[in-house]
């Protein structure tokens, strides 16, 4: 009878064998990989958080610039607004001051005005050594100066010159007057009578001036005077015979 071989571990020796060689490669590969993998996260984190911090930088840089962008906007805004008020400050001024020259040169040419009307005032006509000529000239010269202040369609331009030909026309028909009648002749009662238009007129037109100086009087009312005195003056000239009478042009 033939003895059964006994197995001498040879299977468990191979494994051995394998074992011995695998295992500690594999914890060698373990032990190089873990740092690489922790290094390799902990790079992936960093980059993580530089990049998170990256973000935050640049949107804290853009919140910046959109602020200053926003101050610069609204500063730019401001000094506009500045600019326009200062402007507009600087023409109200200048159209104050403009307007204050003009009512300036109106009340002085006014005031000349009235100053050459002084003299009409108790003037005597019937005095063989007056003539009354220079003094209506003076008159008209003023009174031009005076409608030069104010625009053509302005009513005052009509009020100055119908009175400038009613203190013609009464001038007029006081001298024809003297001439038909001896000088000597007319007692100092028939002499304030005939003199008495003069005088009113030259009245009449210092209050109106002087109204119009006090700035109280209106358009409307000046277009009113207007009337009156124009048709004083066609009265007296229908009343003597002259044809029809001028209007209010004095050129």
């Amino acid at each position: 009878m033939n003895p059964v071989p006994v197995s001498d571990g040879g299977g468990h020796g191979m494994f051995d064998v394998w074992a011995s060689l695998v295992l500690p490669t594999l914890g060698i590969l373990v032990a190089i990989a873990i740092p690489l993998i922790v290094l390799y996260w902990q790079r992936n984190s960093d980059a993580r958080r530089l990049s998170e911090q990256r973000d935050i930088e640049d949107r804290r840089v853009r919140e910046e610039r959109e602020r200053s962008d926003q101050r610069l906007a609204e500063e730019r805004e401001l000094s506009a607004a500045q600019l326009a008020d200062e402007r507009s400050s600087a023409a109200v001024l200048r159209a104050e001051e403009a307007a204050e020259r003009i009512q300036t040169a109106r009340k002085v040419a006014i005031r000349n005005v009235v100053a050459e009307l002084a003299p009409f005032i108790g003037m005597d006509l019937y005095r063989e050594d007056l003539d009354v000529h220079p003094y209506l000239v003076d008159l008209r010269i003023a009174a031009m100066a005076l409608v030069d202040e104010y625009p053509v369609e302005h009513p005052i331009n009509e009020l100055v010159g119908y009175h400038q030909h009613l203190g013609m026309s009464t001038a007029r028909a006081i001298q024809e007057d003297t001439v038909a009648r001896e000088r000597a002749a007319v007692d100092i009662e028939e002499r304030l009578v005939a003199l008495g238009p003069m005088n009113r007129w030259a009245a009449q037109y210092t209050a109106d001036m002087r109204s119009i100086l006090t700035r109280k009087v209106t358009d409307d009312q000046m277009r009113a005077r207007s009337r009156e005195v124009a048709g004083t003056t066609a009265a007296l000239y229908a009343r003597n015979g002259w044809g029809d009478p001028p209007g209010p042009n004095m050129r």
